[in-house]
């Protein structure tokens, strides 16, 4: 990676975890210049072990932060909209926050985990139930999109 990017976006190959996608949204939303690093393996390459102990995918470092890293999502996106003034990915008000957050925990808790049961069944008479329980936790979503006209 070239030290001069400002943003490294460490990501599985492909960009397929939903976690890293979500940061990856943010960075392009907000027209970060970032340059990605796939991570693959299990467990975790030793070089990455020292930028996120952790071993989970997605984490950022930040050159021009010495070299601070950033993980978890959630965490990620909130700094990078912290560190643009004035975008409109985050409200300004707390209430409004809080309710992002709250639909950021339930992607977290409950569409993730529907969506990742869904989709690596492999019993058929299970089908039915698991796909009206991924609709129940997209149903949140749609919701929200009503409630605020979006």
């Amino acid at each position: 990676i070239d030290p001069s990017t400002p943003l490294q976006f460490f990501t599985t190959p492909g960009n397929t975890c939903p976690y890293a996608s979500r940061a990856y949204i943010v960075l392009k939303e907000l027209s970060i210049p970032f340059e990605t690093q796939e991570v693959s393996g299990r467990p975790k390459p030793d070089w990455y072990l020292k930028i996120n102990p952790r071993g989970k995918v997605p984490a950022i470092k930040i050159p021009t932060e010495n070299n601070a890293v950033v993980y978890e999502s959630a965490i990620i996106c909130e700094y990078c909209c912290d560190t643009q003034p004035g975008t409109t990915l985050m409200p300004t008000d707390a209430i409004s926050r809080a309710e992002v957050r709250l639909l950021n925990d339930h992607c977290d808790t409950v569409l993730t985990p529907a969506q990742f049961t869904f989709f690596m069944n492999k019993d058929e008479d299970k089908d039915g139930k698991l796909s009206a329980d991924l609709e129940k936790a997209l149903l949140v979503y749609e919701e929200q999109l009503e409630k605020t006209g979006g």
